[in-house]
């Protein structure tokens, strides 16, 4: 029989073992401890999904039938308030999302508080639609918000992804902001241009009968341009044509004039570049 000693020795246990039996237990108590209030008993995390998930309480008390109504309303909400960004119908979508999370939130104070009265359901409610408006669906739309901008342009909404000014490139559409305003009888209206980037700063601009040239690329001429000059477009800004619905009996050369205008457009008036598609919807 062989005497020799064993090479293998059992891992030791680390420091970590001590906190081990600690984490396991206030996990189990998340998952089976019940959280009593009145005579209603639910688990910490049941209730938590039934706060943050539109409609999961009616899954924990039984009424899958609702809960899979209620999810599934607020999921179509979702895509109308997504699909129809800037619409009328978007803010209706909003609303429906909001109503039907405060309903699932009231259902939960309900089950949770099964003796309270009335008044009190009320005021719940009426709280929980307040602190989800403002600090959450607000937040959410804030959010949103620094990445996507839907803007109202002829009479059509564009959604406009938010972008930095230096990524900004030649022949790219940008959307920005016109600023309106009566110069010389030429009345300009406050709102948003969506056109292409024709020229950078630095860049030299001769206009022709039939063209215009950029360096020395030569492109067709559009409607209203000059037919003769040239330009430096300023650095830190771009040249676009904007396109403007005329309606004022004027010489066209007197409308390439007060074009110019507003054809020069600088970094404070980016305000994105429009996105190709928007969900179904071809923007560009």
């Amino acid at each position: 029989m062989s005497t020799g000693r064993s090479n293998y020795y059992p891992p030791r246990a680390g420091r970590r073992i001590i906190f081990r039996p600690i984490s396991f237990r206030f996990r189990r108590w998340l998952e089976y401890s019940p959280f009593e209030i009145g005579s209603s008993a639910l688990s910490v995390p049941a209730i938590l999904w039934s706060a943050i998930i539109p409609g999961y309480i009616f899954r924990v008390i039984g009424q899958q039938r609702i809960f899979l109504l209620v999810l599934g309303g607020y999921l179509f909400a979702l895509l109308v308030f997504l699909g129809w960004l800037g619409y009328p119908l978007a803010s209706i979508a909003y609303m429906a999302m909001l109503s039907l999370h405060v309903t699932s939130i009231a259902q939960l104070i309900k089950h949770l508080t099964p003796s309270c009265g009335l008044k009190f359901r009320i005021i719940s409610t009426v709280t929980a639609f307040l602190l989800l408006n403002v600090f959450v669906y607000g937040f959410v739309q804030g959010q949103l918000g620094r990445l996507l901008n839907p803007l109202r342009i002829n009479d059509e909404v564009v959604v406009v992804r938010v972008c930095s000014w230096q990524t900004v490139k030649v022949g790219e559409t940008i959307a920005y902001r016109i600023a309106g305003g009566d110069k010389n009888g030429f009345v300009v209206v406050d709102g948003f241009g969506l056109d292409q980037v024709r020229a950078k700063g630095g860049d030299v601009v001769r206009f022709s009968k039939n063209s215009y040239q950029v360096n020395s690329t030569v492109f067709t001429r559009e409607s209203y341009m000059p037919t003769t000059g040239e330009m430096i477009v300023p650095k830190g800004r771009w040249f676009v044509w904007p396109k403007f619905s005329i309606n004022q009996t004027l010489p066209e050369a007197e409308i390439s004039k007060r074009t110019m205008l507003y054809a020069i457009i600088g970094t404070d008036d980016l305000v994105g570049k429009p996105c190709r598609y928007w969900f179904w919807r071809k923007q560009l």
